[in-house]
């Protein structure tokens, strides 16, 4: 039954987490959204630097200046314009937005998956989390509410806040262990 390539994911696939990405809600937060504002964004890998991109900020685009080389070739520059949109927030302010070049679709994040930067859609990026199984999915839960509930940065709570916790906290844990024995019983069915 099934075979290469069928069931879950490959794990090696490429996801939003893997690429660089520029974020506009991180760029606002830091006020590098003021036309007329320019700079440099900075990616790390393992505390090594491994790469950076040239901006800036024009009244309703964003230009990004960089250098690109596919497999060790030589280095080409790249000049790319992403527009800016904003719509207004229900209680006041302004969210900001890109426009993805390719799509024109809005969204917060783009991509540099290759060459230009493009929204996850356009390169079809998933995020880590939708390639975990149920067993994965259920862990990440169960290790959510024991920081919550237990983490060194955990905050006072109502005893019926941290009752409701525990609870969803068990029952975690409980879909944890019927995922991983359901995995097994997948991988040993052939035996058994």
């Amino acid at each position: 039954m099934g075979g290469i390539g069928s069931g879950r994911p490959s794990s090696n696939r490429d996801t939003v987490d893997s690429t660089r990405c520029i974020d506009i809600r991180f760029m606002r937060r830091m006020g590098w959204l003021q036309a007329g504002m320019a700079g440099t964004l900075r990616w790390n890998c393992n505390g090594l630097p491994s790469g950076d991109i040239r901006y800036r900020v024009t009244e309703h685009s964003l230009n990004l200046n960089y250098r690109y080389r596919i497999n060790g070739g030589d280095w080409q520059s790249v000049a790319q314009t992403v527009a800016l949109e904003t719509t207004p927030c229900h209680y006041g302010g302004l969210r900001y937005w890109f426009t993805c070049p390719r799509c024109e679709r809005r969204c917060a994040l783009l991509c540099g998956a290759e060459r230009l930067f493009y929204c996850r859609q356009c390169y079809n990026l998933p995020y880590q989390t939708q390639l975990e199984g149920a067993h994965g999915r259920a862990c990440m839960k169960r290790n959510k509410l024991e920081k919550k509930l237990f983490g060194p940065n955990r905050r006072r709570m109502w005893a019926h806040t941290r009752d409701r916790l525990i609870n969803e906290l068990v029952k975690a844990e409980d879909a944890a262990n019927q995922a991983l024995i359901a995995h097994f019983k997948d991988l040993y069915s052939d035996i058994f």
